[in-house]
């Protein structure tokens, strides 16, 4: 452990010394200097004299000592934990019962001794009001977990108490319960997608509901494709966010179709293209293209007035306009024409705006496209080599499930 240690130290003074310092070294060293230093803890109080912490039970024990350090004037000690801060220099917000990042040292206990010390030189306000559920969901909730065996009534280093959930909109709200199938995950989530997708293909059709009136919370984000192409499938609008779903895919998607408009007799891509989140056509309607004398490529227009032979066209529009113009042209306008925009759309009602490190990532795209082009001459066409595999979801951006 000893060699360990120095180890460790001699790392971390390499580090400094060298201008590399990480995360946790600025951690330790502004711990450190608050600590060691009355006068800059002092100057730094004066800096910043109001400190607002949210989502307080995921902080870590160097995180609190800085964060009570800055909030008490040196005359007050150097121990955090017995530190007194200025009236109103802190304010913080947590819920213990989120405190599960105890690998990063998030730990409860924590939480817990930061909420004693509050209760000896501030106050502790307990937010049970409940916006947002109705009377069922907080029946529910009480049911299950106001429980001795599930949550105490008091707080311990391992275990917060049962808090009740104060619902405050009127109205009872619908609870239902029901049966899915299947002996695995994936088809489990299949079912459970199709029976809340036709519930509300159902409510929507009558009149009952709006699209973006629904919300579906998942377990896990394993299987969000799976509940978003069940909405699809039954022509409701779609929002989602989770692991899978972001920019990755639709880098994914963009450089299929590249791929397809390299070589568009490439009869896999094409199909890749037709079924993947640009178009989202079905196999069965790509069955019946082909027993109709249908033909899976982009290099020659197609005949027919079904929606695989309009996309298969709409293709043949692009292939042939690439091969006039420069990469990063086409990149930029096959990108504005797919809807994968690199700048994020005005904020509209049960909508989310890309991530910004979705924008500046799609936005790059062009730009290294130029920066080849001008590197190579002449103007390269879309007759250059792409590689790339896709399986993004035809479903525009947002939060969660949320159709609409």
């Amino acid at each position: 452990i000893g060699v360990a240690r120095d180890a460790a130290a001699t790392f971390a003074s390499q580090r400094k010394d060298g201008g590399q310092i990480n995360f946790q070294d600025l951690l330790v060293l502004s711990a450190a200097l608050l600590r060691d230093d009355a006068e800059a803890r002092r100057d730094l109080g004066r800096r910043y004299p109001r400190i607002l912490v949210d989502e307080f039970q995921d902080t870590d024990p160097l995180q609190a000592e800085i964060l009570l350090l800055l909030a008490s004037d040196p005359e007050s000690g150097d121990d955090w934990r017995n530190v007194v801060p200025r009236r109103g220099a802190l304010f913080v917000v947590g819920d213990p019962k989120q405190s599960i990042y105890r690998f990063r040292r998030a730990d409860i206990a924590l939480y817990q001794l930061v909420k004693k010390r509050f209760e000896d030189f501030g106050d502790v306000l307990v937010l049970e009001a409940n916006f947002r559920s109705l009377g069922g969901i907080e029946a529910l909730v009480k049911g299950v977990f106001d429980r001795e065996d599930r949550f105490g009534k008091d707080d311990t280093d391992r275990q917060a108490a049962f808090a009740p959930l104060l619902t405050q909109r009127e109205g009872t709200g619908v609870l239902a319960a029901y049966t899915v199938s299947g002996s695995r995950q994936d088809e489990v989530a299949r079912d459970d997608a199709d029976r809340i997708a036709t519930e509300i293909e159902r409510r929507v059709a009558a009149g009952e509901r709006e699209a973006d009136d629904f919300l579906i919370l998942t377990r896990n984000r394993k299987y969000l494709s799976v509940y978003a192409r069940a909405l699809e499938d039954r022509n409701l609008p779609v929002d989602v966010s989770g692991a899978g779903v972001g920019f990755e895919d639709e880098l994914e998607a963009l450089l299929l179709l590249f791929r397809c408009l390299e070589d568009p007799a490439h009869q896999p891509r094409v199909l890749g293209v037709l079924t993947g989140p640009l178009f989202g056509i079905t196999l069965d309607r790509l069955v019946a293209f082909r027993d109709g004398g249908g033909r899976f490529r982009i290099n020659q227009p197609a005949e027919g007035d079904d929606e695989v032979a309009d996309a298969i066209n709409v293709l043949h529009g692009w292939w042939k306009r690439a091969l006039r113009e420069p990469a990063d042209v086409t990149a930029e306008r096959l990108i504005a024409a797919t809807g994968l925009s690199p700048w994020p759309p005005p904020a509209t009602s049960g909508a989310c705006a890309p991530e910004p490190s979705r924008t500046s990532s799609m936005r790059c795209v062009p730009g290294r496209l130029r920066a080849t082009r001008r590197s190579r001459a002449p103007s390269t066409p879309w007759r250059r080599r792409w590689t790339g595999r896709t399986r993004r979801r035809r479903w525009s951006r947002g939060g969660g499930i949320a159709s609409g």
